[in-house]
């Protein structure tokens, strides 16, 4: 799914760029974020080349990336998830998360005459 000419990878490469574009075009912010598979969330968390890729990615195309890794390693991924059979992230997932994205785009969300 990865390869360079990979359909879903050149997908989402022609998606990003086209929100960013209209993101620039309609004054407004656009911060690409990927939220993590709930397996390995440690230093051999499994899809850091995915991951590094869609931010090198996202760098060259001037778009912002958030990194939601970071929150979530150290965890027990298994824990973190709805169920057992379910691998969606359940409310402790979320609420890691969702702290860091409070952080990270408290300010983004403020209008640019109060920054």
């Amino acid at each position: 799914d990865w390869a360079e000419d990979a359909p879903g990878w050149t997908f989402v490469r022609e998606h990003l760029r086209a929100a960013g574009r209209i993101a620039r075009e309609r004054g407004f912010d656009f911060v690409v974020t990927q939220y993590p598979s709930l397996e390995r969330l440690d230093d051999g968390y499994p899809f850091r080349a995915e991951v590094d890729r869609l931010a090198a990615f996202c760098a060259s195309e001037g778009l912002p990336f958030l990194d939601l890794l970071e929150p979530l390693l150290g965890q027990d991924g298994a824990a973190l998830r709805v169920h057992v059979h379910d691998r969606h992230p359940g409310p402790t997932a979320h609420a890691l998360v969702g702290r860091r994205l409070a952080e990270r785009l408290a300010d983004r969300l403020r209008p640019a005459s109060a920054r």
